[in-house]
């Protein structure tokens, strides 16, 4: 290998290391929260979680008492909290 071809290998590997280090910087500022995408995309997952378990035959009978709408409110506000957002559980 030359050394031209030497050289541009070592700024394209400094570069990618540099880039990869200020990506994950940048990663390990931002709370969980900010990462999951904050309250809107905490609901949305939620409620697509209890809409797959109520349509599960095989575990949906565990929550036919149960308020689908508190559990809703009450998961997102827990995830919420737990992951750095400003919720309170």
């Amino acid at each position: 290998m030359s050394l031209s071809k030497k050289m541009m290998s070592m700024v394209v590997a400094v570069a990618a290391a540099w880039t990869l280090s200020s990506a994950t910087s940048f990663a390990a500022d931002a709370s969980l929260y900010d990462r999951l995408g904050g309250q809107g995309a905490i609901q949305a997952v939620v409620t697509k979680f209890i809409a797959n378990v109520g349509g599960d035959k095989r575990i949906n009978s565990y929550f036919a008492t149960t308020d689908l709408k508190k559990l809703n409110k009450l998961l997102v506000e827990q995830v919420c909290a737990a992951s750095g957002g400003p919720c309170t559980y």
